[in-house]
């Protein structure tokens, strides 16, 4: 539901959908069992008509008390292909975003992709949900709010969604409010298309948010940077919902299935597993490496030999990581709008340990102790290793994995031949250091050692300790940014003086 759209206006393609600015002097149509009254920023605010949790709909005017039932959605039901085929939509202005219905209700929907960030930038997270077998206008895009507690949502759940219906950027997005799982099977079949179907807007808007499966389709180019290639109908297959090994330009797939979306003002088509991407038998084709340990990263030459600050980043693999244990509490980045974790292998030990970057607050939440599984890119980040996660699973919680290795002090030591040799492999690991001597603390209160190290309290209250003070122990995750190795303590219990 899009004509040409400016790339720059899609950066924010996937903006929180509760938040909207309204310059179009919307008239106020009272219609019962829908929010009619706009402010200035064009937010819908219930004035005239209260949420009821008794029947779904908004009942006595003037009233606005009971809050909505999160359990069990409530409001009017409609389709994913009623949505799609509104003509609001479909006439997008380009403008940012269009409403196409308040307090809607979803029934018998299934989830057909794992949840996965939409909006690094937000934290806007989602996943493509399907209205029985791929045809056209049977998928959708759903969006789920940061601020939100939703299910743990697992490929082939039924759910039913509550919320509201808006063509963000002219991409049309269900904007979850509520999510309940009603029950679980297989995915429905995916929509054979022809790629040249998908070549133009008028052929591939049917078929948005939905799964197609394309087939026999060569690969025209390649864009390392940003995890995605072109096939020859000009069509774009990103990595963004399932981190994939890049082919080369002239590899031929047999068959490419995943859900298509529309951002950046291009059509693209997301797989969401390995399995949704054949290659073809008698065609050779080299595919680049996909990571799958932790040590693959952090004994790499890239990694070891970044001593040069200037470069922001450096975009290198696609990475799929299995039964990582979380070491630390998150830490808020970017405003809030991103938060770090720092995770590592059960069996710990130098190169175990890696900084994980997630987008908007994690859904499950995690902490210290849970197993996670996840998919995304490795970045090199002002000389920090560090995975863009693009989707993950909390697999279980194994406090008893949570291993920690004593390192000497002197390992941290910038002055003596071998660093930071040395202090490299503790990059991302829990550790327990010895010897450490206090030299010095900062105005941020954190404590700094004769080695340089810093000791630092961000998850913790004001470091406290007398110059010259040789510490019994201190605990904590090593990390590295401007120029300095530092550790990470938990809590006060780390530092044992």
């Amino acid at each position: 539901m899009r004509r040409a759209l400016l790339a720059a206006l899609a950066i924010i393609l996937a903006a929180s959908c509760s938040s909207r600015v309204d310059n179009s002097s919307q008239t106020d149509v009272y219609v019962p069992g829908q929010d009619t009254v706009f402010d200035d920023q064009g937010d819908p605010t219930d004035q005239k008509v209260p949420p009821d949790t008794t029947s779904g709909q908004d009942t006595t005017p003037g009233q606005d008390s009971t809050p909505v039932d999160t359990t069990d959605p409530t409001g009017f039901e409609t389709t994913v292909e009623a949505i799609q085929t509104d003509q609001d939509g479909v006439a997008c202005l380009e403008d940012g975003f269009v409403n196409l219905g308040y307090n809607l209700v979803v029934k018998n929907l299934v989830v057909g992709s794992p949840v996965y960030t939409v909006s690094k930038k937000n934290g806007l997270r989602g996943f493509f949900a399907m209205e029985g077998a791929g045809a056209q206008h049977k998928g959708i895009l759903v969006t789920l709010d940061p601020e939100k507690t939703y299910p743990s949502l697992e490929v082939g759940d039924k759910v039913t969604v509550g919320g509201e219906a808006v063509e963000a950027y002219c991409n049309t997005q269900f904007s979850a409010t509520t999510v309940q799982i009603t029950g679980s099977g297989a995915v429905p079949a995916a929509a054979l298309v022809a790629p040249a179907d998908l070549a133009t807007a008028e052929g591939a808007e049917p078929f948005e948010g939905v799964r197609v499966t394309l087939n026999n389709v060569t690969v025209a180019s390649v864009n390392k940077g940003y995890g995605s290639f072109k096939v020859d109908s000009s069509l774009n297959i990103d990595s963004e919902l399932f981190a994939f090994g890049l082919p080369k330009a002239g590899c031929v797939y047999s068959s490419i299935t995943g859900f298509l979306t529309y951002s950046f003002g291009f059509y693209t088509l997301l797989p969401a597993s390995a399995a949704d991407l054949v290659l073809d038998s008698g065609t050779p084709c080299a595919l680049e490496n996909i990571i799958t340990t932790v040590n693959q990263i952090q004994s790499s030459t890239e990694s070891n030999t970044c001593t040069d600050p200037n470069p922001e980043f450096i975009n290198l693999n696609p990475v799929t990581l299995t039964g990582l244990i979380i070491t630390s509490p998150g830490q808020s980045k970017s405003g809030g709008a991103k938060i770090l974790y720092y995770a590592q292998t059960p069996e710990g030990g130098a190169f175990s340990g890696i900084a994980l970057l997630m987008a908007g607050t994690p859904d499950p939440a995690l902490t210290i102790g849970d197993e996670v599984s996840v998919t995304g890119t490795w970045l090199e980040y002002y000389c920090l290793s560090e995975i863009q996660v693009s989707s993950y699973y909390k697999t279980g919680t194994k406090p008893e994995a949570l291993v920690v290795t004593t390192v000497p002090a002197s390992d941290f030591d910038s002055t003596a031949n071998d660093w930071p040799t040395k202090a490299e492999r503790w990059e991302g690991v829990l550790v327990k250091l010895t010897g450490a001597k206090v030299a010095d603390s900062d105005a941020y209160g954190n404590l700094i050692t004769e080695e340089g190290l810093l000791l630092d309290s961000a998850f913790t209250d004001d470091l406290v300790a007398d110059v010259g003070t040789t510490l019994t122990s201190v605990t904590g995750v090593v990390s590295y940014s401007f120029n300095t190795y530092r550790l990470y303590l938990r809590t006060m219990a780390d530092l044992v003086k």
